[in-house]
């Protein structure tokens, strides 16, 4: 059995977004479920090289967490069923803990330098 998993694809050349399904295995529903209850999308794009990028994208961090590129042909639904299977949530966490930790340093940086000559000594960022 399968279902239909849905999807967004941008489409040349202005990245018009248009929501798209395949049907992909009901083992990987669950899987597939996860990636939504955690904030996430399944998006893809085609290339100015003619490949397919399909990438899991974080609407949280408003990035992509995942991303894999491959020929446009009949292993596009093959590769996004992959790329569900393999989702992982603690991968995820670690990654946005990566990114806010980034964030969090780099804006401590810039307040350094625009305190810097004043009394006020911003925060570091905690370490875990």
């Amino acid at each position: 059995m399968t279902f239909p998993a849905k999807f967004t694809q941008f489409l040349m050349p202005d990245g018009r977004q248009k929501k798209v399904e395949i049907d992909v295995p009901d083992d990987v529903r669950e899987q597939y479920d996860a990636i939504h209850a955690a904030g996430c999308r399944l998006t893809t794009e085609m290339l100015m090289t003619g490949q397919i990028a399909i990438y899991i994208s974080d609407l949280q961090a408003e990035d992509d967490f995942f991303c894999t590129v491959i020929p446009n042909g009949p292993e596009v639904p093959k590769a996004i069923e992959k790329m569900i299977r393999e989702f992982d949530g603690k991968e995820l966490k670690k990654w946005r803990d990566e990114l806010e930790e980034e964030s969090c340093r780099a804006m401590a940086d810039e307040m350094r330098e625009e305190c810097e000559g004043t009394s006020y000594v911003p925060l570091d960022c905690p370490t875990d």
